[in-house]
């Protein structure tokens, strides 16, 4: 039997890689499948230093929004590399028309 994965299946497991470890903040996966988003939150060491949104992405059943991501690894190119057809993408934060307008 083969086994498929789902998209957000991919977009989780994906997003769990940008967590990693850091000297001067906390990374900290988040997902609430149930509205589909996932992301990941930075805490930085620093007290003066506000937390941020590091990536924000929505997955519906046939397509996945980028609503955020201010890595030096784009997101787009990891999904696509974990088997998402780009096509599938949308990188909202730069303005790309969801699926449904293309």
């Amino acid at each position: 039997m083969e086994n498929i994965l789902t998209l957000a299946q991919i977009v989780a497991s994906t997003l769990k890689k940008y967590v990693t470890a850091s000297f001067n903040a906390k990374l900290y996966y988040s997902e609430d499948p149930t509205t589909g988003i996932y992301s990941v939150i930075v805490v930085p060491s620093q007290p003066k230093s506000s937390p941020h949104v590091m990536l924000l992405v929505q997955v519906t059943e046939n397509s996945v929004a980028i609503l955020s991501d201010t890595t030096d690894r784009p997101l787009e190119d990891a999904l696509v590399r974990a088997g998402i057809p780009r096509e599938k993408i949308v990188v909202a934060y730069r303005g790309e028309p969801d699926l449904a307008s293309r």
